[in-house]
Order: structure tokens, then sequence, then C-alpha cells
């Protein structure tokens, strides 16, 4: 995972970041900035990046932008970029963007973590958004957590507004999008 300041240089990654660019993968760092191995994948790179970077912020599902480049053995590397929110200020300079590596494999636990940093959900907001995606109906979500049914649909409006979504269908897409 790699946070991005405003001008789309990498200002902070964790340590699997840091060995998938040192480690003479097709994805590296030039002059503090992401590029692949063909030209026209870091082109269109360094466009989703500077897409989430305009944004100012506001994310909602058409922003994320997912990509492949070629990856180690012939298979691709997805990258999803994300934009942050203006708020987060933490990190001693302006991140702008989150840019998350992942294979071709679908990953539940990445998914839950991107949820939290990029939107900001907490562990529990990221959690029932991804049993909504999954089909769970908000009872089952309720019996499933052992809390009251009006928790859940609390916790539903919390989690549309912070995604930017409006019904079910749009989490539901959004949220597999991420995994």
């Amino acid at each position: 995972m790699f946070i991005l300041d405003g001008r789309g240089v990498v200002r902070a990654m964790t340590p699997a970041a840091e060995a998938l660019v040192s480690g003479g993968t097709p994805l590296g760092l030039r002059g503090g900035r992401l590029h692949a191995a063909r030209p026209d994948e870091t082109g269109r790179l360094a466009e989703a990046i500077r897409l989430a970077v305009a944004s100012g912020g506001r994310f909602s599902a058409p922003q994320l932008r997912t990509l492949l480049v070629s990856g180690p053995v012939g298979l691709p590397l997805v990258l999803d970029v994300v934009p942050l929110p203006r708020r987060l200020h933490g990190f001693g300079h302006d991140p702008r963007a989150l840019l998350v590596v992942r294979g071709a494999e679908r990953n539940p636990a990445r998914a839950r973590l991107l949820l939290q940093a990029a939107f900001r959900l907490t562990a529990t907001g990221a959690e029932v958004a991804l049993l909504l995606a999954t089909g769970l109906p908000p009872e089952a979500i309720a019996a499933t957590r052992s809390v009251a049914l009006g928790t859940i649909r609390t916790q539903i409006k919390a989690i549309y507004a912070k995604l930017g979504v409006h019904r079910q269908s749009e989490l539901v897409a959004y949220v597999n999008h991420l995994r």
C-alpha cells in the first residue's frame, strides 16, 4: 500500500510495498513516483493518480481507479488508486491518494483495510459493508452480530454517507470492486 501526496509522489509505503518496488519487479520508483515496466502502463498509472489527486478528496465509486500492469511471471498486478479525504493530515505531509497493489485474487481482508483507511470506516463499519456486499440482508447481519436491527440500519446509513452511495446495489458493486 502506498500513500501519495498532491503531486503524486510516494510519501509512505508498507513494508510489502517497499519490497515490491525494490525487488526487481515490474513496478518501481523513479524520482519518488511509481512507474510500471511498460511506458503505456506508466502513463495509465500516472493518469489514475492524477485523477485521484484532482478529486480534492471527494470520493465515490467512479473515482476508484483500477488498472492492470504487468506483474512477475506474466501474472498481472491489480492497482487500485483511491482519493483520500483532505481531513487526513496527521502524516506530516498532504496525503491525497492511496494506492493498493494486489494480485489477481480477491482478498476480503485487504478490502476491509482499504475501507477503513480510505473512507474512515470503523472496523465494525467495514465488516458490515463487506457482509452487505455478500448479499446478507440487514436482519441477518443484526442476528449474526447479536445487535439490534436499528443499530445495523444506523451503521448502514453512515457507511452510505462515507462511501457516497445511496443504494445497497451501489455499495455491493463498490465493495466487490475493492476485493
